[in-house]
């Protein structure tokens, strides 16, 4: 029987092996200049999301026991600038960065890995964990546990189309087998 740890490390080097494969960004330094237009890269799946009904943000949106609320959303155009002056590029690109919450109401700890983000075209765009190094670290969602009765909030910055519109929150109940439930949040960009 794999343990918790075991398991949290497998997730942790898969997310690395899709980052390796998936990569949704470059690092720039001072000296070089930003790329005029940034390069378009397909997402890595599309779905149908006619038919699907959004909550607004600074909403409680629930999946089963799991309650998120989008509180805020940016869009930070083609690079994101860290603290020091180095800038990251978008790949595909722009950012955009949702701060959120989410709180677990259930009896067992939940594992925060699967946000995406849709467009009204139903390209799907994931999580850019390599922007992390240039926004703030500790409010980081990939791959972390939410424990019963607590409330985390988060930060996700993803990498979309720089046409993208319309783009709506896939959120989850978070669990690791069967059927999720899920909702979605309308980013209001």
């Amino acid at each position: 029987m794999i343990n918790k740890l075991s398991k949290t490390i497998l997730a942790i080097l898969l997310i690395g092996g899709l980052l390796a494969i998936f990569g949704c960004g470059k690092v720039i330094t001072e000296s070089t200049t930003p790329l005029e237009t940034a390069e378009t890269v397909e997402p890595i799946a599309t779905t149908d999301i006619s038919g699907v009904e959004t909550d607004p943000i600074e909403t409680d949106v629930f999946t089963g026991d799991v309650v998120w609320r989008v509180l805020d959303v940016s869009d930070e155009g083609e690079s994101i600038v860290s603290a020091d002056n180095y800038a990251f590029d978008a790949k595909r690109g722009k950012f955009i960065i949702i701060e959120f919450s989410v709180l677990n109401n259930s009896e067992d700890t939940k594992i925060l890995y699967d946000l995406n983000v849709i467009d009204n075209k139903g390209r799907v765009f994931t999580l850019c964990l390599p922007a992390y190094g240039y926004i703030s670290v500790e409010r980081a969602c990939a791959v972390t546990e939410i424990i019963p009765d607590n409330e985390y909030s988060f930060d996700a910055p993803f990498d979309v189309s720089p046409d993208s519109e319309g783009l709506i929150l896939e959120v989850t109940d978070l669990s690791r087998t069967g059927t999720k439930e899920k909702a979605y949040i309308d980013l209001g960009i």
